[in-house]
């Protein structure tokens, strides 16, 4: 099974689908990846990777299908850029030995090797280095010897596998099973130092999983199936006895992947035309649409914002803004927190606090309202997708079941947002119905263990506000709570907002709190 699926997987791939495969691969001949990504200014250098001691540099050009004579003749620019123009990257020598090499996971037919061959000579001459060349069979046996001691081979993981790779790549992404087949590849790392051989493994099938999705450019699937790859090597590197350098570099491949999935799909707002529907729809689809879209390019300012970079904005704040006026975001229930939020810090980022306060005052209306413990129509959990939830809302014959409790497992974070945004009047006037919400929590033994799709050591716990002191809330809404967060969320606040969008269901008081305050440092 191993080597059809990895064979198809290549076949089928275009260029940006298997980056982070390819990557891995150099890691684990003990080369360092310095930069992987296709952007205008490559210059024919998608990957650029140096040895240990920085004395060799090679950059890799990545292309798909079988190489032809024609295809050389309509590639050589490119390749003349590849061969002559050397990397410049930051902590390079000056003086480095050059490889460029032309990577497909096809083959290179005999009248294209010859050509080839041809320039390297005139590129010799000129003493320029000569390119090499890496075939799909060559990096097929990589693959295959990187990860050959991984495959699951119990009939339930078998079965998990072959169902998450059948599948169109047009939305119908699995987080839950893709989750739980990350952490069970990840699980057998921790007693044992051999968390950076599990972690490549992870990254490879990950790769494959999401090939159906790169094919169809479905960005919103790609960025969650990688930000989940990268939340369980996060977790078995920290829960493990291995040293942060055994598997930071192929946590590293999978974040970066998920960040440049997450831009693929910011970019794609910029074309006001995206946002119409393709044909006849529901509206209610429409406007989920427009939330996840919109709070994607959100979630992409945030995260240059807290790198210190800063975008032009104008036109996103005037679509977020407009949206918003019209009604067209939606609370498709308690998983749409995530989203909510990081829409909320982007207009405080923007300086509109008067759309800000109103975004949120308006979520904590709709989740008090709707909350109640005698609710009839309560929000979907945080557990629900909002194709679940449309579904559900839209079927007429839909099984009974028995009624459970109503709890909201948003409203605590949202109270102490206001409080942390002195908007104690507007508090007040809504307290009577807060006061008649349960909220509830997931509390855990290990704070690494919410990196987990679903985690086995956690417990819900519920509480009710009742009469409450200004000045106690005040004090919860600034205490720091570093200890309830996993070092990987307190440290990289770029990994914290993916996860957060990815991990609709573990929205902690602690991550949203330290958010705030790399986000918005004058809320302190």
């Amino acid at each position: 099974m191993k080597e059809r699926l990895a064979d198809d997987w290549l076949t089928r791939i275009n260029e940006r689908g298997y980056d982070v495969a390819f990557c891995q691969v150099l890691l684990s001949k003990g080369k360092r990846v310095l930069r992987a990504g296709h952007s205008p200014v490559e210059h024919g250098k998608d990957v650029i990777a140096t040895s240990a001691d920085l004395s060799d540099v090679w950059a890799y050009q990545l292309k798909t299908g079988d190489i032809t004579l024609k295809d050389v003749q309509k590639l050589q620019g490119q390749m003349g850029m590849l061969v002559e123009t050397r990397p410049m990257f930051p902590g390079l020598p000056p003086i480095f030995s050059y490889h460029p090499v032309l990577v497909t996971t096809g083959e290179f037919n005999e009248p294209a090797m010859s050509l080839i061959k041809e320039l390297n000579e005139s590129w010799r001459v000129r003493n320029l280095p000569a390119l090499e060349v890496i075939n799909g069979r060559a990096l097929l046996a990589d693959l295959l010897e990187l990860s050959h001691d991984f495959w699951p081979v119990a009939t339930p993981d078998v079965r998990t596998l072959r169902s998450l790779y059948l599948v169109e790549g047009k939305g119908d992404f699995d987080p839950k099973g893709f989750g739980e087949l990350m952490m069970r590849l990840m699980q057998s790392s921790v007693a044992a130092k051999n968390v950076s051989r599990q972690a490549a493994a992870a990254n490879l099938f990950a790769s494959y999983l999401l090939g159906p999705f790169y094919e169809n450019t479905d960005h919103w699937s790609v960025f969650r199936g990688w930000t989940i790859c990268a939340a369980a090597i996060a977790w078995a590197g920290e829960s493990s006895i291995s040293d942060k350098s055994d598997w930071h570099e192929p946590f590293l491949l999978a974040r970066e992947a998920a960040q440049t999935a997450l831009a693929s799909l910011a970019n794609e707002a910029d074309d006001e035309n995206n946002f119409r529907a393709g044909a006849m729809e529901l509206d209610d689809y429409t406007r989920v649409r427009n939330t996840t879209v919109m709070a994607a390019v959100a979630a992409s300012v945030l995260i240059a914002n807290s790198s210190g970079k800063k975008n032009d904005t104008d036109v996103t704040l005037a679509r977020i803004k407009s949206f918003a006026a019209q009604g067209r975001f939606i609370y498709w229930g308690e998983g749409a927190f995530s989203q909510h939020l990081v829409l909320f810090w982007f207009l405080k980022c923007a300086s509109e606090d008067g759309a800000a306060k109103d975004f949120l005052l308006n979520t904590i209306q709709l989740v008090t309202d709707r909350q109640q413990r005698d609710s009839t129509n309560p929000l979907p959990n945080p557990y629900q997708s909002p194709d679940d939830c449309l579904t559900k809302l839209l079927s007429e014959t839909e099984e009974p079941t028995m009624k459970s409790a109503v709890e909201s497992g948003n409203l605590y974070p949202l109270i102490i947002l206001c409080a942390r945004h002195q908007l104690r009047s507007e508090l007040t006037a809504l307290w009577p119905k807060i006061t008649n919400v349960f909220m509830s929590w997931l509390l855990v033994e290990k704070p690494i263990d919410v990196l987990q799709w679903d985690c086995d050591t956690g417990t819900e716990h519920s509480q009710q506000f009742g009469e409450q002191s200004w000045a106690d809330l005040i004090g919860a809404a600034n205490h720091e709570n570093r200890d309830r967060l996993p070092s990987i969320l307190w440290d990289d606040p770029a990994f914290a907002i993916m996860f957060m969008l990815t991990f609709q269901h573990r929205m902690l008081t602690s991550l949203v709190k330290r958010l705030d305050d790399v986000l918005l440092p004058r809320a302190k």
